[in-house]
């Protein structure tokens, strides 16, 4: 409901008429968000929906508009911005993500793992502030690799109406067959399949197991594309200089997570780290008053809190005698 809570709602408090178009994937949500706010009586036109796919979305962004807000693909955001350009208007983009994971040796391993699963598969791994790659010091890596294996092994994967499943199937038949290709460039290029790495037995749809990968290089697609699924690689470390180098080693920076004991060599970490927020240890980014977005790739502007709100507005001055 990002779509809902980031992009109609602020629009429409800042004083904004919206049109809106969610996802072709998931139009059942987009008429459930539809009905919601036609029912609250709401004038004529200040907010409306439509559906469809990109072709709808490329006829709406063509139209008479003051401002994109868009959560979506880098692709398709690079295009919508492009276009914002032609038509000198702003863009509010908040795009992919390939978010790293930077784990010191001074950690209570045990204290962990929920967090980083949690972080990596919930959703089934489709979310783009997800934690996507996890970079561990060489002292502790075989006991948290280890530790992730046994928790994954504890979830199940199926029937998303079972109360017994942890974990349903991708949104697409499409987007199961982009992270076959990926993790199956990672194995072709070395990669070592700890636990996963294919489909479960006895269910149809675009069902993926959680997976963990290990012995990963930079020229593996799981490492230099944003891999939207339940798919972890781990890659190891010596230095805190090279924990830095593989974390900004990425066009995205969304977000981020370090855990140390260490509040100084944490806080050295999260400044030269290129992302929108940095969690460090067992904390949340997520507050209303924090403004949400990324580096580079990973979009533009900012959504949440004040200065997310700023964004929705345009600034004028008056300037009058007394």
């Amino acid at each position: 409901m990002e779509c809902l809570f980031g992009g109609v709602i602020p629009n429409l408090l800042a004083g904004n008429t919206v049109v809106f178009k969610i996802s072709e994937e998931c139009p059942l949500v987009g008429k459930l968000i539809e009905d919601t706010m036609l029912s609250h009586n709401l004038p004529e036109g200040v907010f409306s929906e439509v559906y469809g796919d990109g072709e709808v979305g490329l006829k709406l962004v063509q139209e008479d508009i003051d401002l994109i807000w868009f959560t979506g693909s880098t692709k398709v955001g690079q295009q919508l911005f492009k276009l914002a350009g032609e038509k000198f208007i702003k863009a509010i983009l908040e795009l992919g993500g390939s978010n790293p994971c930077i784990v010191f040796e001074d950690v209570d391993i045990e204290k962990i793992v929920d967090k980083i699963y949690a972080k990596r598969f919930k959703l089934c791994g489709q979310t783009c502030d997800a934690l996507k790659r996890l970079i561990v010091h060489e002292s502790i890596a075989d006991k948290l690799i280890e530790a992730l294996k046994q928790k994954i092994q504890s979830q199940k994967v199926g029937d998303p109406e079972n109360p017994e499943t942890d974990m349903g199937s991708l949104v697409a038949k499409r987007q199961l067959d982009l992270l076959k290709s990926q993790i199956k460039d990672a194995i072709d290029k070395g990669a070592k399949v700890v636990i996963g790495g294919n489909s479960p037995e006895g269910v149809n749809g675009a069902f993926y197991l959680p997976t963990l990968l290990t012995n990963i290089t930079k020229n593996m697609k799981v490492w230099n594309e944003e891999v939207f699924g339940p798919a972890l690689p781990v890659i190891t470390f010596r230095t805190e200089e090279e924990a830095i180098s593989l974390a900004n080693d990425t066009i995205y920076g969304l977000g981020s997570i370090v855990f140390t004991k260490d509040s100084g060599r944490a806080e050295r970490i999260a400044s030269k780290i290129n992302s929108g927020t940095v969690e460090i240890n067992d904390t949340l980014h997520w507050l209303s008053c924090n403004p949400f977005g990324g580096y580079k790739k990973s979009g533009m502007g900012r959504e949440h809190g004040v200065v997310g709100f700023r964004e929705l507005c345009q600034i004028k001055v008056i300037s009058r005698e007394k």
